[in-house]
């Protein structure tokens, strides 16, 4: 086997991962094939090849200008790390406490790959009307700035750059001015900087073990004419007090964690093609960040043999999707926590589901709406609409609640929770006509055999609808449902009809899950 030929999957994934972090890097504008071939150095027809499969997979999207930007399932995969990482989901609320105690802006950084740079994972911004202003996915140095010295102070000295470029006049330039001052912060415990790297910003730092491969900081920042001096003791004494108790969260997380196994019958797809490897990796890591994991598990995460999975590792450690202690552990990395910090924690399914939605709305030409349940609950609401081309269409009220058991959104959840038939009110029909729950519960068992519905004049005495059930994580969450004038359905298409519903609903569920 050639040296070429061993390196060609490693080459696809690491293709893969340039173009999603740069689509990330610059996600509040669009690329465009042409410049973003330009700007990796790559064939246009690659870049253009990889773009295709990152949008099958949601990880990328075309725009109406055949321009490409982040994905939703990119989003996806960030909320769900925002919420499953301990240093994050804790740390929102130990941040805004410290902002509290403090009054300035209080923010996480953790170190990039190579240890010379760190990013902004998440902030609590001050309120006072001149703040020091900063953005998660930010990248600062580490050898200027409270939090990149509380970093780099935690790091071997062989990172230690020689030279720095002179960010403002109290740069420290010189490698043994930055030694004293590093030798200085792992002696005391924390970094304190007045215009090291911004001009007019002052900072005081602490370090911490954001993941047993990860170092990182916590920072309190404000304008430099308003820093104390007297003040630095209680500030440190404030942020070691709520660190210390964030640190001992993350310790025991990951301490569980690392007596944990991959579930002996874990269902993963084989993947067909490396983007789709890259999405499974990327899944599994959002949805268990605290996972140590060896070869041998990532092989049964992608569905892949260990040939094509040592060159994936090699790929992702390379670009900080992945990271490996001195164990040889496997650990989530660097680069999808910037991603996450980027993209941000808060998306909801119901914006994340419109570009599907339109996709069917296109192919019909009609209204799809798009129900809901709420968490922990079987109440059902429709959330969201797309209207169809035609003059007379079905328009959706906004928070409209559904009745389980009449129409086909309704139907199309409860028959994949029948046991909610003994809890909801069986009121009549549009007709004035009440369902009796022998019937209901046929009707159900028809749709789960099928997979989706039809209704007809059930909620909307002239509306139509096909439906189909949308599924997180293996639980019914709501369904997608087409809905169209009564007088203009073509009794011929339905199956047709149905079957693009199926698929739509397919493809959120599909988007919406991590596990």
């Amino acid at each position: 086997m050639t040296r070429e030929q061993h390196n060609k999957p490693a080459e696809g994934v690491s293709t893969a991962l340039a173009i999603l972090d740069t689509l990330v890097t610059r996600a509040e504008r669009a690329w465009g094939v042409r410049e973003l071939a330009e700007h990796l150095n790559m064939m246009r027809t690659t870049v253009n090849r990889f773009l295709s499969q990152l949008t099958t997979d949601g990880l990328a999207t075309k725009t109406a200008d055949s321009s490409y930007t982040v994905g939703p399932r990119l989003a996806v995969l960030s909320s769900a790390l925002h919420r499953l990482h301990p240093a994050l989901n804790e740390g929102r609320k130990v941040l805004d406490s410290i902002r509290r105690h403090t009054g300035g802006t209080v923010f996480m950084s953790v170190q990039a790959a190579d240890g010379r740079t760190c990013f902004v994972v998440l902030e609590s911004e001050s309120e006072t009307p001149i703040r020091y202003r900063i953005t998660p996915g930010d990248i600062l140095p580490t050898y200027a700035g409270a939090a990149g010295l509380a970093i780099l102070s935690q790091l071997g000295e062989e990172i230690w750059p020689d030279e720095v470029p002179l960010f403002t006049k109290q740069t420290l330039v010189s490698r043994q001015a930055r030694s004293d001052c590093l030798h200085r912060v792992k002696s005391q415990g924390f970094a304190v900087s007045v215009g090291q790297h911004i001009e007019g910003a002052a900072g005081i730092a602490i370090p911490f073990c954001f993941s047993p491969t990860l170092k990182g900081s916590v920072s309190v920042s404000r304008p430099s004419w308003e820093f104390k001096e007297g003040r630095v003791t209680e500030i440190v004494t404030t942020l070691r007090e709520k660190i210390g108790k964030l640190q001992e969260i993350i310790v025991d997380t990951h301490d569980l964690a690392t007596h944990e196994t991959l579930p002996t019958k874990l269902e993963v797809k084989r993947a067909s093609t490396q983007v789709e490897r890259v999405n499974q990796l990327l899944t599994y890591l959002a949805s268990h960040p605290s996972h140590p994991l060896a070869l041998t598990d990532v092989c049964r995460i992608v569905g892949a043999g260990r040939f094509a999975v040592t060159s994936l590792v090699e790929a992702a450690e390379q670009h900080g999707i992945l990271s490996r202690n001195n164990d040889g552990a496997l650990y989530i990395g660097p680069t999808l926590l910037r991603w996450s910090a980027v993209v941000g924690p808060d998306h909801s399914p119901v914006d994340l589901a419109l570009s599907e939605m339109r996709r069917l709305s296109n192919m019909t030409g009609e209204t799809i709406c798009l129900a809901l349940l709420e968490k922990d609950s079987s109440r059902l609401r429709m959330v969201q609409s797309v209207p169809g081309e035609g003059r007379i269409q079905y328009v959706l009220d906004p928070a409209v609640d559904v009745p389980l058991h009449l129409g086909a959104a309704g139907k199309a959840v409860l028959a994949f929770a029948p046991e909610w038939l003994n809890e909801i009110d069986l009121v009549p029909d549009a007709q004035g006509r009440i369902v009796e729950i022998d019937e209901l519960r046929t009707r159900l068992a028809d749709i789960r055999a099928k997979g989706y519905v039809t209704a007809e004049g059930e909620r909307i005495p002239q509306a139509y609808g096909v439906a189909a059930p949308i599924f997180i994580d293996g639980k019914i969450a709501g369904s997608i449902n087409v809905t169209t004038p009564r007088y203009r359905v073509d009794r011929s298409r339905i199956e047709i009809v149905a079957d693009q519903v199926k698929q739509a609903a397919h493809n959120l569920s599909q988007l919406f899950s991590i596990t």
